[in-house]
């Protein structure tokens, strides 16, 4: 047999110990198989021809190069541009079964790395899908395995936290064990567990924070009857600071309302106007009830009074939330509006206006017919707040003098 027969045929050999290992892997087996029927193939064609150049041994090797790592590849790079002896065939079988070598070793070892792996992660309480690569396998365990360091120190940073919050709580319970002249031997237990260094091991950690509990909770026992006695006098503090709470409640509001009306009065208005944003142009109506007195001499102050009550729910259930109605004294209220302007001022007063007029104001004795008079003046750039009431109270006077029950604006 020739040399050339002989090299063609070792290719075929490592070619047929190469096909099984192909078909094994699960990853692009179909394009494996392709791959090597072509070589084998491509290979028996080389060994019934004649005569083979130097050069397309050259061309060969640079195909097999591919089955070669970079280190062995490197060593065939010469071939493809010099002749091929012996020694280079010899090399080259050399390394050939080398590789081969360490290719079957791998296809042994993969099922043991494989159940290495499970056992491992099952091992941190987590399976490995088996429908995964080794290399996925292998980084899926090594994500685990970090995790579970990171919590490891997180639990033994948590026990420590919790240690300091043992101790915090064993002060609390001796000082006040102290302040009624009782004495826990329990605590002094409690604080040996806790001087101790915390062991690295969770479940040691563990076992001494719940012998340290169990003492904390024994001593807590004896607090139990200053306990009662000290949340009864909580108790009774608990009240009296609700019941001044509310008393400085009542007393604010009546400071800053009308006690009749429940309406802001002139101090919360006033507080109201600081408020304002000047550069928006609020609208201001102040208006009052026409002939009001007339209707004290017939029905009594009681009887306008309850008129008083009824116009205050009308004007407050007419504007928003962010407007104020106030009482300025008597029969007179104020409206502050400071997000309109002064037409849709205008219409939201004749609308009040008319309101008041069909509506039904009862007292005790009978219905009483209401109407009133408005005056609006917008708030002009830097105008001071006595100004700008002064103009609407004008226009209200006006709307008195032109025959009442109406709207006038001031210019």
């Amino acid at each position: 047999m020739s040399q050339k027969d002989i090299i063609v045929q070792q290719l075929l050999d490592g070619l047929d110990e190469l096909r099984p290992i192909a078909l094994a892997a699960k990853e692009d087996s179909d394009d494996a198989r392709s791959l090597l029927r072509r070589m084998v193939t491509l290979t028996e064609t080389l060994q019934r021809l004649p005569f083979i150049e130097p050069w397309l041994y050259g061309r060969i090797a640079n195909l097999l190069i591919q089955l070669f790592d970079a280190e062995h590849g490197v060593l065939l790079k010469h071939i493809q541009e010099a002749d091929m002896d012996a020694q280079d065939w010899l090399s080259i079988e050399k390394h050939t079964v080398a590789r081969q070598n360490l290719i079957n070793t791998a296809v042994r070892d993969i099922p043991h790395i494989t159940q290495m792996l499970q056992r491992s992660t099952q091992a941190l309480g987590v399976s490995l899908s088996p429908q995964h690569s080794v290399a996925q396998q292998c980084t899926e365990f090594e994500r685990l395995l970090l995790e579970h360091l990171q919590n490891h120190g997180s639990i033994n940073k948590e026990m420590r936290l919790l240690v300091v919050a043992f101790q915090a709580s064993i002060q609390s319970i001796a000082s006040v064990l102290e302040d009624i002249g009782e004495n826990s031997p329990e605590l002094s237990q409690i604080q040996a567990i806790l001087e101790q260094e915390l062991p690295e091991d969770p479940k040691q950690a563990q076992a001494l924070l719940r012998e340290a509990r169990s003492n904390i909770l024994k001593a807590g026992l004896k607090l139990s009857s200053a306990g009662e006695s000290i949340k009864s006098s909580m108790a009774t503090q608990l009240q009296q600071m609700s019941e001044l709470s509310e008393r400085l409640q009542e007393a604010e509001s009546q400071a800053r309302n009308d006690p009749l009306t429940g309406l802001a009065n002139r101090r919360k208005l006033t507080e109201f106007f600081q408020s304002l944003d000047e550069s928006r142009q609020p609208v201001l109506f102040i208006l009052d009830i026409d002939h009001f007195k007339r209707i004290n001499d017939k029905y009594g102050h009681d009887g306008g009074d309850q008129v008083l009550e009824q116009l205050s729910s009308l004007l407050q259930a007419s504007v928003r939330n962010t407007d104020m109605v106030a009482r300025l004294g008597g029969e007179e209220f104020c409206i502050v509006l400071p997000m309109v302007n002064l037409h849709q001022g205008k219409i939201l007063a004749e609308k009040i206006r008319h309101s008041v007029e069909t509506s039904s104001f009862k007292t005790n004795q009978d219905k009483v017919d209401v109407k009133i008079s408005i005056g609006i003046a917008q708030q002009r750039g830097n105008e001071s707040l006595q100004s700008w009431m002064k103009r609407a109270d004008e226009a209200l006077y006006e709307a008195k003098e032109n025959g009442r029950n109406q709207v006038v604006l001031s210019e």
